[in-house]
C-alpha cells in the first residue's frame, strides 16, 4: 500500500510539473533594483567590464558598468566612501571566469574582463572576478530579473519564459545557429533546469525552429583602441 501511494504522489508531482504554468521574462534591461532580493548585509554590488590587453594588463579606458543591484544606490552613500569605490581597480583579467559575449564587441583585438565589487552594510568594499562568488551575494535565485542575470553570468541567451519547479525554475531560451554559406538562422530551443541556488541541473535541446533571416551580417569589425 505504502509503495502504492508514493508511485502516486511521485506521479502527481511529475504531471504537476508538466502542467505549471510559463511566465514571460522581460529584458534585463527593465527590471529594477527591488526586483532582486539581495544577501542580508549586501548594500551595493556592481558588474565592471574593463578593456585590456592581450596579455591581460588593464587599458587607459574607463570602465564600463555593465550591471548594480542595491539596496541603496550610489547616490545615497557617503560621497568619499563613493569616491574610494569607483577607483578600486580589478583583480587581474586573465584569472577572471566571467565571460559575456553579448556585452562584447567584435573589433580587432578586443579583449575584455569582468569584475564585481560590493559594498557591505559596515562600508567594507570587496572584489570578485569569479561567478559563483556574484550568485552567493545575489542570494537564493527567485525573482525574473535573478533569473536574467542567472543567464547573463553563465554566458547564455537571455531566456524567454520560466516556470517555477520543485527544486527552483525551468528557463526555456533560444540560441541560434547558422546554416552553410548563405548564413540563414535557425532557432534550437532549450530548456534550462537549475535550482535556486544557481547549480544547473539539466540543459535539454526541445526543438528546432526553421527561419529564412540571416544570423549575422559580414561586417569587417573596426580595430580596437585598446590603449
Amino acid at each position: 500500500m505504502k509503495k502504492i501511494i508514493l508511485c502516486f504522489v511521485i506521479c502527481i508531482a511529475f504531471i504537476s510539473s508538466l502542467d505549471a504554468k510559463w511566465n514571460v521574462l522581460k529584458p534585463l534591461s527593465e527590471y529594477g533594483a527591488s526586483d532582486y532580493h539581495l544577501k542580508e548585509g549586501v548594500v551595493y554590488l556592481e558588474l565592471r567590464q574593463y578593456l585590456t590587453k592581450e596579455d591581460g594588463s588593464l587599458s587607459q579606458k574607463p570602465y564600463e558598468k555593465t550591471l548594480s543591484f542595491y539596496r541603496k544606490d550610489l547616490k545615497e552613500l557617503e560621497r568619499q566612501k563613493v569616491k574610494k569605490f569607483k577607483k578600486l581597480k580589478p583583480i587581474d583579467g586573465l584569472k577572471s571566469n566571467i565571460h559575456i559575449s553579448r556585452r562584447e564587441s567584435y573589433g580587432i583585438g578586443c579583449y575584455y574582463t569582468y569584475n564585481a565589487f560590493l559594498i557591505d552594510n559596515k562600508y567594507k568594499m570587496y572584489k570578485m572576478n569569479d561567478i559563483e562568488d556574484i550568485l552567493l551575494y545575489l542570494g537564493e535565485i527567485d525573482t525574473p530579473a535573478e533569473l536574467q542575470t542567472f543567464m547573463l553570468l553563465k554566458n547564455k541567451p537571455y531566456g524567454n519564459k520560466y516556470r517555477k519547479t520543485s527544486k527552483g525554475y525551468d528557463i526555456l531560451y533560444n540560441r541560434d545557429t547558422i546554416l552553410g554559406e548563405d548564413e540563414f538562422c535557425e532557432d534550437n530551443v532549450y530548456i534550462l533546469a537549475i535550482d535556486k541556488h544557481g547549480n544547473i541541473q539539466k540543459d535539454t535541446w526541445i526543438k528546432t525552429i526553421k527561419t529564412k533571416r540571416r544570423c549575422i551580417q559580414c561586417i569587417m569589425p573596426a580595430p580596437c583602441d585598446n590603449n
